[in-house]
């Protein structure tokens, strides 16, 4: 501001400011969430006990992390079967930057702050998408609700799928794909959503991995204007994620992949978006195995469920609806009984890596989620002073209360209390590899290697590509 001009008027500097403070509300009830969640009440607050379900798995997991953060050591095995011991073939480890952290804390503190680092940037994502879009403040707080706290994330990582902290990631994968579908490709369009999908793949995130390339294949084959721009996005995929995916070659031979059980039944499938259901809950499946219930597990609760059917199909978002709207009708059909057991029991690496297809339903979820506040931030003028803005505040506040009530079912010390307690052994240390290695030793040793530098190669390529069109200018801003 010149020294000769006026300063604005306090009113019109505190309208200014009120949406950020909104935004930073949001985001710090989202921290406040995942702290109690862990258990912030604690005397002695260390995160989860690490005695149930996948908890101690994924201890294991860290602590071997933790010895080759502290040793400068390459994991290449470990002392006893996690799976395998060739623990670099396992692509549900992290190899993301932040487990520098665990030089300085302890695993279970680690597991807590890895969680709110992802919830940043799941909330960064989100910020994006609403820059995009131009969402007011109350879409903008349907969609994070939704995204932040829905039955699918506070269930899996209250029993230890710590490697779902990749789910927060999802935005910036949902940003790309509706802007590929609306605006078409860009210059370095592929390569950014390689990265998005690297950066997905680098905390573990196989499962939701997997759910992002079926739904890129599925959007490529009933879009074909858009088959082109997606294969080059899957081809830079493979290149940049080949670190995690050629060593998960050394685990095809798993017995424990086969698949389990999507949704018993469309009864099912509505109960895990509108009912709550906590640990406690029954086992449901089909004929190839039952599901524990936070695999059938996405509640959002009745009154989403009526703002998404609402605003989801209405004309604001027509174009980018009649581009996803069959890629994700499949997903969510697949999701259902034994549909994707076929799909399972092809030798497609990545995707017969999924053998729980309810696990789909949430990609769904968050399109839809975000194609409705689209819309109900493009139908916002005719809400203005009338009562149906009175009822969107309204079914925004039961929605959260629902969430809120899941969540507590969820957190973990009530997992912990209501789910059998598991004694295994969860001492572990990084082994030295075999002296007289067997020619498969050798192979895994070496293709460890060789995509490792294929990773590096394609990181610093794509690097150099998406810093070309800024210099010359030809990047759109």
């Amino acid at each position: 501001m010149s020294a000769g001009e006026p300063a604005a008027p306090a009113g019109e500097r505190r309208r200014a400011l009120a949406p950020a403070l909104a935004l930073a509300f949001l985001y710090l009830t989202g921290v406040v969430h995942w702290l109690l969640f862990f258990n912030l009440a604690s005397a002695a607050f260390r995160g989860p006990s690490f005695s149930v379900e996948d908890w101690p798995k994924e201890y294991r997991y860290y602590s071997i992390l933790q010895q080759a953060v502290r040793g400068d050591r390459v994991p290449f095995y470990v002392s006893r079967p996690i799976h395998t011991r060739k623990f670099l073939a396992l692509p549900e480890v992290s190899w993301s930057p932040q487990l520098l952290l665990l030089r300085f804390m302890p695993v279970g503190a680690f597991v807590v702050a890895n969680t709110l680092l992802l919830y940043s940037a799941g909330f960064a994502g989100l910020l994006l998408i609403r820059r995009r879009y131009s969402l007011g403040l109350l879409p903008f707080a349907f969609l994070f609700a939704i995204f932040a706290f829905n039955g699918h994330v506070t269930a899996h990582l209250a029993v230890g799928h710590s490697m779902w902290v990749g789910y927060f990631l999802l935005p910036f994968v949902l940003l790309l794909v509706l802007e590929l579908v609306e605006d078409g490709e860009r210059p370095g369009m592929p390569e950014a959503i390689g990265l998005a999908l690297l950066a997905v793949l680098l905390q573990g995130a196989l499962h939701i991995f997997v759910w992002c390339v079926m739904m890129l294949v599925l959007l490529a084959g009933f879009e074909r204007r858009l088959a082109l721009p997606i294969l080059k996005a899957l081809a830079w995929t493979a290149a940049l994620s080949a670190c995690r995916l050629l060593p998960a070659f050394f685990l095809l031979d798993r017995k424990d992949q086969a698949f389990i059980s999507g949704f018993a039944t469309l009864a099912d499938l509505w109960r895990s978006l509108a009912t709550l259901q906590g640990p406690g809950a029954p086992q449901r499946g089909g004929p190839f195995g039952l599901l524990d219930p936070w695999e059938y597990d996405t509640y959002v609760g009745v009154p989403a469920i009526l703002w998404l059917a609402y605003y989801a199909w209405r004309p604001a978002t027509r174009r980018a609806w009649s581009a996803l709207c069959a890629p994700l009708v499949v997903l969510a059909v697949l999701s259902i009984d034994a549909l994707y057991a076929p799909f399972n029991a092809l030798p497609l690496p990545p995707l017969n890596a999924e053998r729980v297809s309810s696990r789909f339903l949430v990609l769904p979820l968050l399109f839809v989620a975000t194609l409705a506040a689209v819309s109900m931030e493009r139908a916002a003028p005719r809400l203005r002073g009338r009562a149906e803005r009175w009822i969107a505040g309204a079914a925004l506040a039961w929605i959260v209360l629902g969430l809120t009530a899941h969540s507590s079912l969820w957190r973990v010390p009530r997992v912990e209390a209501e789910r059998p307690q598991r004694r295994g052994r969860l001492e572990i240390e990084i082994a030295e590899p075999p002296q007289a290695g067997s020619r498969r030793d050798e192979a895994y040793m070496r293709t460890t290697q060789a995509a490792a530098a294929l990773s590096v190669v394609a990181l610093g390529i794509v690097a150099w590509r998406l810093r070309r069109p800024t210099t010359t200018g030809s990047r759109r801003c």
